[in-house]
């Protein structure tokens, strides 16, 4: 028992961890007045005080987090078109599907503010004309292939042209193209200054995809995609790297 405060104040984050273990161990046994007693004699506090120490025992393993389970999530707004092809989605349920599955290289912070996500900084030059893009090592794709460089560029060039079948086309219309510089460095060339394209770059559809394709329900987000039926459900799970 930890002596730094007087016994009568102390809750279950107080107690030492062979304590903690013991009210653990009372706690999921359901513990009643006997437990109470022997709370009581082993930590050298007052039936009282036991008491609240199960009870606030009880609260804090009830909070803390587990490992594992599954969680459903339902959308009003699904049917035959829905998308796993990031530069197609409109609708919540794609986005929802298209966040779990996939990363983009720039997400929005609570406050919609940029933040790295697969690229680990992006510097603009001295007029906004150009945008360069760091991009993260060590990331891999659902498959077990390495995501570069390539991969970056070709989903955000899908974006561009007049054949583009992007629905964000209008919005990136001052990107003249993306380059690779390295095998983790991307630069965007803009034709006139834009410095807002990294706010942009964290929109739903700039997910990237493994060059060549369009997505299929290979990423590298959070969760793997296990089955997709279109209107119907997906499932997916947690994806260990």
């Amino acid at each position: 028992m930890k002596d730094d405060k007087p016994k009568s104040e102390l809750n279950y984050k107080d107690l030492t961890q062979s304590d903690k273990d013991l009210v653990r161990k009372l706690v999921r046994g359901g513990f009643s007045r006997r437990e109470v007693l022997k709370l009581s004699m082993v930590t050298g506090v007052s039936l009282v005080a036991a008491e609240h120490l199960l009870f606030d025992g009880k609260a804090a393993i009830a909070a803390t987090p587990k490992k594992g389970g599954s969680v459903r999530m339902a959308s009003n707004l699904h049917g035959p078109d829905d998308q796993l092809d990031p530069i197609l989605f409109t609708s919540t349920i794609d986005y929802t599907r298209g966040r779990a599955t996939y990363n983009s290289l720039v997400q929005h912070a609570n406050d919609l503010t940029p933040q790295p996500e697969l690229a680990t900084s992006f510097e603009p030059n001295a007029n906004a004309t150009e945008w360069t893009f760091k991009l993260r090592e060590g990331v891999t794709w659902h498959d077990g292939s390495k995501f570069s460089a390539d991969d970056a560029v070709y989903s955000m060039n899908r974006h561009l042209g007049e054949n583009t079948t992007s629905v964000i086309n209008s919005v990136l219309k001052s990107v003249k193209e993306f380059k690779k510089v390295g095998p983790y460095e991307m630069k965007a060339v803009l034709h006139s200054p834009n410095a807002d394209l990294p706010t942009l770059m964290g929109l739903f559809q700039t997910k990237i995809v493994k060059e060549g394709s369009t997505g299929g329900g290979i990423g590298t987000g959070p969760y793997i995609l296990d089955s997709f039926q279109p209107g119907v459900k997906s499932v997916h799970s947690r994806n260990n790297n």
